[in-house]
C-alpha cells in the first residue's frame, strides 16, 4: 500500500513539473490509478494481520 501511495504522490509532483497539458494529464491519470489501487488495498482485509 505504501509503495502505491508513494508512486501516486510521485506522479502528482511530476504533473506539477509538466508544461504540456497532455503530459500533465497523463501524470494525473497515473496518479489517480496508483492512489485508487492503494486505497483499495488499504480497504481490503489482510489475512496475515490478526488484531489482539
Amino acid at each position: 500500500m505504501e509503495r502505491l501511495s508513494t508512486l501516486g504522490n510521485a506522479f502528482r509532483y511530476l504533473a506539477w513539473l509538466q508544461i504540456e497539458p497532455r503530459a500533465r494529464r497523463e501524470a494525473l491519470v497515473n496518479m489517480e490509478g496508483h492512489l485508487a489501487q492503494a486505497l483499495a488495498k488499504a480497504a481490503a482485509p489482510n489475512p496475515r494481520y490478526f488484531p489482539l
